[in-house]
């Protein structure tokens, strides 16, 4: 897989029924996916939905899911996009709300049939342009664009970003935490640095991304941390102290917590 993004279009033939997959999330990857045969049931955080042709699935960095396949053959375009290329785009917040914002009515999975020539056209280009090395990158950019503004003027409620009015800087500071997550981050320092109450800012940071703060933090060094288990051999202790957990019992115990399975298990499992 590239490491900033790639595009496949996958055919799932398998005899029987399929049961439920067991939760998981992909190395610090947005992902994108659309239905085009077949019905499935995803489980994205703590959300169930039921995907049929013509579904669009929008999964970001940070959120754990799992598919039962319900009708076979299971037909579907996978886009995978790292942070920092979503970063690059340079899109207003209003199109990346798709992937940052996680207010109270945001769905994961909506039904766009009546785009569904126009998506093709969409995802064709991008699993073609996966597999060039010349000027893909910028290709692909120009087709993840043309594809959200196009999703933004027909599908608005994709993008749920929050009713009521909340601090400009929340956006800064999810960028900041992205990007930071390694670092020692604190609420305190967090206010101090964009000038905000504490109040305001876990208020506000919630509405926009369905987290607190200190959750969303957290989250960010999961995600990071199954990246390293998966694609390094460091030690569990210092994949801790990289991802910013300063105590590896306290990693090694929310690391559990959130996936069931010990750091160990988790590398052991994946590989």
């Amino acid at each position: 897989m590239n490491s900033n993004w790639s595009a496949v279009y996958q055919e799932t033939y398998l005899g029987g029924s399929s049961g439920i997959g067991k939760m998981h999330s992909h190395t610090n990857m947005h992902q994108i996916i659309y239905v085009t045969e077949g019905e499935c049931e995803f489980r994205i955080a703590d959300k169930i939905y039921r995907a049929v042709p013509g579904s669009f699935i929008v999964i970001n960095n940070i959120e754990d899911h799992r598919v039962k396949v319900l009708k076979l053959p299971y037909k579907r375009y996978i886009v995978y996009i790292s942070v920092p290329f979503l970063q690059q785009l340079q899109a207003d917040k209003e199109l990346l709300a798709v992937f940052t914002c996680r207010s109270a009515g945001f769905k994961s999975c909506v039904n766009v049939a009546e785009m569904d020539s126009s998506l093709k056209m969409y995802f064709d280009r991008l699993v073609q342009e996966s597999d060039r090395d010349d000027h893909s990158m910028q290709a692909a950019t120009s087709v993840l664009m043309l594809m959200l503004v196009d999703l933004y003027r027909n599908c608005r409620e994709l993008f749920a970003i929050p009713q009521e009015k909340i601090h400009s800087s929340m956006y800064k500071i999810k960028q900041y935490i992205d990007v930071n997550y390694g670092q020692d981050i604190t609420l305190d320092s967090l206010a101090e640095a964009f000038h905000i109450s504490k109040s305001t800012l876990c208020r506000s940071f919630k509405e926009l991304t369905g987290n607190s703060p200190k959750k969303y933090l957290a989250l960010c060094r999961l995600a990071a941390a199954k990246s390293l288990l998966y694609n390094t051999d460091m030690q569990v202790s210092e994949v801790a102290s990289t991802v910013g957990f300063g105590d590896v019992n306290n990693f090694i115990r929310f690391f559990k917590e959130q996936t069931k399975i010990t750091p160990l298990q988790f590398r052991k499992t994946e590989q």
